[in-house]
């Protein structure tokens, strides 16, 4: 049975994870999520932390043997954005793990997912 990844990565970690997984830089990611670069390495000192890591690679080997990285087979971020039905905010769902999270409120219930966009 795979871990929750609800209960170990945020859904900001998340979408870091993922577009970390793709081959994107920090400042790449910084640009993508509308944070600062150091923000971004904060999370990703939270994530090595949480695996018990010493390099983000190291992490990324743990999490894949976990089932948590978000990428489809040629190693892209596997998500699509959507309006958050709670702020209109940017959420984000990721079909390989069928979770949904907001960066405002946190993780979303699957019955909050548009129809249209778990089909994609």
């Amino acid at each position: 049975m795979q871990p929750d990844p609800k209960k170990i990565l945020s859904p900001q970690q998340t979408r870091l994870f993922a577009l970390l997984s793709g081959g994107y830089l920090y400042t790449e990611i910084a640009a993508k999520m509308g944070l600062k670069k150091q923000t971004i390495k904060n999370y990703a000192t939270d994530i090595r932390a949480k695996f018990g890591a010493r390099t983000m690679v190291q992490a990324a080997v743990i999490a894949a043997s976990m089932g948590l990285i978000i990428t489809d087979d040629q190693g892209e971020p596997r998500e699509v954005e959507f309006p958050c039905p709670r702020c209109g905010g940017p959420a984000f769902y990721y079909p390989l793990s069928r979770q949904a999270g907001c960066l405002t409120h946190g993780w979303l219930l699957y019955t909050e997912i548009p129809p249209e966009i778990v089909e994609t």
